[in-house]
């Protein structure tokens, strides 16, 4: 990040912060928050928390953040409602079927109305059991990344042990 070498009146602040998230430099993260407004600090620490996990934080965050981190509050909220509705189990003889339909239908709802920019992001933790793995290399994107390959008995044993 050249912005680093550049003296600190000069720096693009809000474009290093955003680099600096995507990145996860935390350090350059927290140092470049004080150059930014506090509707932008909070704005940004929102982002953080969410990325973290921590979704009270993330909320509490964008609500002292003006009317863009309101959005973002919102949009969480109603995620997280949404998220709580598709993991309620469905009972096979079609209990809850309807509301399952229904959570996903909002899901679809939700993601086209999100307030924010879409960015991709890798979530190899997610994976717990496969076959093989490869390291692929994007020319294009200049970026290594993992990708898995299972197999039936790999994929009937990890239905197994979600249930």
């Amino acid at each position: 990040m050249l912005g680093l070498i550049m003296p600190p009146t000069q720096r693009p602040h809000a474009l290093m912060i955003e680099l600096a998230y995507h990145s996860s430099w935390w350090q350059t993260f927290t140092a470049l928050l004080w150059f930014l407004s506090d509707e932008k600090q909070q704005l940004w620490l929102g982002f953080k928390a969410q990325d973290k996990g921590n979704y009270a934080a993330a909320i509490n965050f964008w609500r002292d953040a003006g009317a863009e981190g309101l959005k973002f509050a919102h949009a969480l909220k109603k995620g997280i409602e949404i998220r709580t509705k598709l993991q309620t189990p469905v009972d096979p003889l079609k209990k809850g079927f309807k509301e399952r339909k229904q959570a996903i239908s909002d899901w679809t709802r939700w993601q086209t109305e999100h307030p924010g920019p879409r960015h991709w992001k890798n979530a190899d933790h997610f994976v717990h059991d496969y076959a093989r793995n490869a390291l692929i290399y994007s020319l294009e994107r200049n970026r290594y990344f993992h990708v898995f390959i299972r197999t039936r008995r790999v994929y009937k044993r990890s239905v197994i042990h979600q249930k």
